[in-house]
């Protein structure tokens, strides 16, 4: 990622445009990088001064933490994207190296899955029409509506239905993962805010690199996460 990935990146960014290094600085300066026999070592610059922090794990963000990650989140997918539809043999040269997170052993896989576990094992011996019940409970809470007093039998083809209409979305801004990590209540998060900073700084960005319209750039991303089977 900091030794290929990244270089090519920016090399991509100063061939498509004139913009300034701090516009799409959207890395730390990475001084070593080493990757040998499944271990490695990156030591990056200290970011404090700009004022990032570090996190315990399992530790909140703020509100404005989220931000700086999404709306830099939207400008390296446009750059992403620009680079595939623009040299997409530069593209997919760097992206076959990279594998999939899930498939991994990594830290944050292991942290999603041992909230999973317990979960399951709060829930493992509640009767079905409750466990259903609490799903779309946990789904009403992400969606930002109420289904207290609400007597209608949910089945899980409802509720899969449901995730899947939301699935693009959530993907865009990462929310399911915001109640998790964000300080303060969940219902004051501003998920309406959150995406339109994302958008903008990513269709910004996109335009800039070259690329023809946000619209046909959406279009290609539905298309991408459809065949990803993410929704």
């Amino acid at each position: 990622m900091y030794t290929e990935t990244i270089p090519a990146f920016l090399e991509f960014i100063r061939n498509r445009c004139e913009l300034s290094y701090n516009e799409y600085d959207l890395f730390p300066k990475c001084y070593f990088a080493k990757w040998e026999n499944k271990k490695g070592a990156v030591v990056l610059q200290d970011m404090r001064s700009v004022g990032f922090r570090v996190c315990e794990q399992r530790v909140i963000l703020d509100y404005d933490h989220c931000v700086v990650l999404l709306k830099a989140l939207g400008r390296f997918h446009a750059i992403s994207y620009g680079m595939k539809k623009i040299n997409s043999s530069l593209f997919h040269q760097l992206a076959k190296k990279f594998k999939e997170t899930m498939m991994s052993e990594e830290s944050f896989f292991k942290i999603t899955l041992g909230r999973v576990v317990e979960y399951l094992e709060r829930t493992k011996d509640i009767d079905e029409d409750t466990f259903q019940r609490s799903l779309v409970e946990s789904l009403a809470d992400i969606l930002g509506c109420a289904v207290t007093g609400v007597e209608r039998k949910y089945t899980l083809e409802m509720i899969r239905n449901e995730f899947r209409d939301y699935a693009f979305f959530g993907f865009m801004i990462d929310d399911f993962f915001l109640p998790e990590m964000v300080a303060g209540p969940v219902e004051q998060i501003n998920y309406d805010e959150m995406a339109h900073k994302t958008w903008k700084d990513l269709a910004e960005a996109y335009a800039k690199i070259g690329g023809d319209s946000a619209t046909a750039l959406v279009a290609d991303m539905v298309k991408d996460m459809a065949e990803m089977g993410v929704f």
